[in-house]
């Protein structure tokens, strides 16, 4: 059960060896920070994948509408 516990609190950032030369509130704080800047890496990451994916989406799009153009007009030299 110990080791359950310690592992936990690693887990959970808790771990004395991450930050060696800080102090308590030294230490919450630079894990705010890291939550923080998590949040907003996350955030970003998550905009960069959905303006890729509606790129990508505009791009397929507009590849099928450029075949169907050139169907139609072979369609009409072929008349």
């Amino acid at each position: 059960m110990v080791f359950l516990e310690q592992n936990k609190s690693s887990a959970l950032g808790d771990d004395p060896e991450i930050y060696p030369d800080l102090g308590d509130d030294e230490k919450k704080e630079h894990e705010e920070e890291e939550d923080h800047h998590s949040l907003g890496a996350e955030l970003i990451h998550s905009s960069i994948h959905t303006i890729e994916f509606v790129l990508g989406a505009v791009s397929n799009t507009a590849s099928y509408l450029r075949l169907w153009a050139l169907s139609l007009a072979h369609a009409q030299l072929a008349k």
